[in-house]
């Protein structure tokens, strides 16, 4: 690593250091448990979201090889009698009662399309695709199209002799489902980030409240006013313990400067009295000099 990006780095770091030990201590609690509720949230949204797009996969997949399965019984006795009409028909109602299929259509023995869903015609992109499919059938495999992700899976019908059913699952409605968990996760999220934003506001006030009556207590001490005394703390935590702990230095320091103040009395005494006993001394020397002198 260039040592100007090391120093770069340090510097940030410094700086980020210094920012964050300037904020105070209620924005610090507010904003560790609104990052923590976010963090948890969106954690928890990705991890449940992408679980159920893996499960709609795999139901999608399963649900295709289904109806496939199911459509190609369904269509031998239609192939067998030549009724386009009522196989068409079939396919329609099948694509009406099951939300999550996209599309249908049923290959004859020769490769060709006799019957399919599709409105206005059958997609030439897809003819085109159907042509390659195996008459056998074939296992699920996912298009990617312009509408999105479709899982399709072909069935042969009587072994493929006969043709095969290709059905296209595309699962708009669990994929909306998604959506609606995801959005309700969200919701829910930013209801509990509230909530717990609350909660932090009620314990920053317990926490900063006799720190700040701490607080104003030390300055006035500073000031040499021994005179303040806090009351004791509903709690017995530290901050209970710290305000007896205090209280009890508050009274130390009280008890120390009224001794002081007395020391100070008794030396201040002292030297008066040294002072006054100098002062008659040196009169009574005077007064005999001048008595000698006479």
């Amino acid at each position: 690593m260039p040592v100007a990006l090391t120093a770069f780095l340090r510097q940030a770091v410094r700086r980020g250091r210094s920012v964050l030990l300037s904020v105070p201590l209620k924005l610090k609690i507010l904003g560790l448990a609104l990052a923590l509720i976010l963090l948890f949230g969106a954690v928890t949204i990705y991890k449940v979201q992408a679980a159920l797009s893996e499960n709609i996969e795999a139901f999608l997949r399963e649900e295709s090889r289904f109806v496939a399965t199911e459509l190609s019984y369904q269509s031998h006795d239609y192939l067998l009698i030549n009724d386009v009409y009522g196989l068409t028909q079939m396919l329609r109602n099948t694509v009406q009662n099951r939300p999550d299929l996209r599309y249908v259509f049923v290959r004859n023995g020769a490769g060709q399309v006799v019957a399919h869903t599709f409105e206005g015609g059958f997609p030439a992109d897809l003819l085109e695709k159907a042509s390659r499919l195996s008459p056998q059938g074939s296992g699920p495999r996912l298009l990617r199209t312009n509408e999105g992700g479709i899982w399709e899976a072909t069935a042969g019908i009587s072994n493929g002799n006969e043709g095969a059913v290709v059905a296209g699952v595309k699962g708009d409605s669990l994929r909306r489902q998604i959506g609606v968990i995801t959005g309700s996760l969200a919701r829910t999220t930013l209801l509990v980030a509230v909530f717990g934003v609350l909660l932090s506001l009620g314990l920053t006030w317990i926490i900063t409240r006799p720190v700040g009556r701490l607080l104003e207590a030390t300055r006035a001490v500073r000031r040499g006013d021994y005179s303040v005394s806090l009351a004791p703390a509903e709690s017995q935590d530290e901050l209970g313990k710290l305000l007896e702990g205090f209280n009890a230095m508050v009274l130390s320091l009280a008890s120390a400067d009224k001794a002081r103040l007395e020391k100070e009395h008794l030396q201040r005494d002292f030297l008066h009295r040294v002072m006054a006993g100098q002062e008659g001394e040196r009169k009574r020397i005077a007064r005999e000099l001048h008595d000698q002198t006479g």
